[in-house]
């Protein structure tokens, strides 16, 4: 475990990285995320050694595999039911990662 290491996330495709425990932080820019005119909020990001996942609102899921140095977005089904809320890497598991979403009910 890496203790300088560490990622904020945030709306408008925010997300910062720090490599000295947090006395400063690099704002990194996520190509894959700056289309279709969205301002997306990451909601949760979860490592696995090198192997990343970032999801957010509007539904949108991102993965690396290089520590976070570069991202591929990965397409979600429109039948996905509510926007994704938690991602979770699953160690031993390259590329799976389990996502939880939120579900609104209406009448």
């Amino acid at each position: 475990i890496n203790l300088s290491l560490g990622f904020l996330l945030g709306t408008r495709q925010t997300l910062l990285e720090t490599f000295d425990g947090g006395r400063t932080w690099e704002n990194r820019s996520i190509q894959a995320a700056v289309d279709e005119g969205f301002n997306y909020r990451f909601n949760t990001i979860s490592f696995s050694k090198d192997e990343g996942w970032i999801a957010g609102k509007p539904s949108i899921l991102l993965h690396t595999t290089d520590g976070g140095k570069n991202w591929e977005r990965i397409p979600l089904s429109s039948k996905l039911p509510g926007a994704p809320i938690l991602i979770t890497a699953l160690p031993g598991a390259a590329g799976q990662a389990e996502m939880t979403t939120e579900q609104v009910k209406t009448d």
